[in-house]
């Protein structure tokens, strides 16, 4: 049997992305010269980019966004006690190996 202890936390990041997609040369979007045609007949640019995460684990399980699960899985084929007393890094992965949340709890 493995015992794992977690502390209770919850983290919400907010980034903003406008100067990130800049420096990658995407500069039409957000100028005067920005073509939305198809969306709209009015001439718009984008102000700002901002993405917003949201983790929440506590003994009932992880809440993420707006997706909740909780699923735990053996890491190794024998017991091994976890105690997370200390600051920690977190990934939270889909089935596909794709991370969806990465975190650092101090």
């Amino acid at each position: 049997m493995t015992i794992l202890q977690l502390p209770k936390f919850t983290l919400e990041s907010k980034v903003t992305l406008k100067q990130v997609l800049q420096n990658l040369k995407l500069n039409n979007a957000f100028g005067s010269n920005a073509e939305f045609g198809g969306i709209t007949i009015r001439e718009i640019h984008i102000d700002d980019i901002i993405h917003k995460g949201f983790i929440s684990v506590n003994e009932e399980g992880t809440e993420a966004a707006a997706t909740t699960f909780a699923s735990f899985v053996p890491l190794s084929l024998w017991a091994q006690d976890f105690k997370a007393d200390e600051p920690f890094l977190f990934a939270l992965v889909k089935n596909s190996k794709t991370i969806l949340f990465i975190g650092q709890y101090a």
